[in-house]
């Protein structure tokens, strides 16, 4: 996978979704795999990456680690993102965490506005990728 790849599959993912991805525990953390949403697994911008088979045997205990680490320790997650700049994984966390904001009824909002495409265009012009706003809907 390369940068462009992975940018517009995580804004896909992102703009699809459109609530944060919550740890179950109630503590307010993102988590790669978060509590259901209409029937479906709520998943950060990385995780949107992760096969679900990762999650088979229920929720792990490195659902909130850092991409980093994650990578170190897990060698089949470091092949998923072979190709990918590390700080792009961490920005498009951070775009996500930030749209998430802790407010569940406010992120709602949030990754649908104005501002958090703006943001998205401001990450592919750090990372000179190609960004393309939703599509419009009838």
């Amino acid at each position: 996978m390369n940068n462009q790849e992975f940018y517009d599959k995580t804004m896909a993912h992102l703009r699809k979704q459109k609530v944060p991805s919550m740890s179950m525990a109630g503590d307010g953390a993102c988590a790669y795999r978060g509590a259901v949403v209409d029937g479906v697994p709520t998943m950060c911008a990385v995780g949107a990456h992760l096969p679900d088979s990762m999650f088979a045997g229920g929720i792990p205990d490195w659902n909130t680690e850092s991409v980093a680490e994650l990578c170190r320790t897990k060698p089949e997650v470091a092949q998923i993102f072979e190709g990918v700049d590390a700080s792009l994984m961490r920005t498009m966390q951070n775009l996500h965490d930030e749209a998430s904001n802790g407010d569940n009824e406010r992120s709602y909002a949030r990754f649908e506005g104005a501002a958090f495409e703006m943001d998205a265009k401001c990450v592919a012009l750090q990372f000179a990728l190609v960004y393309t706003p939703p599509e419009e809907t009838a």
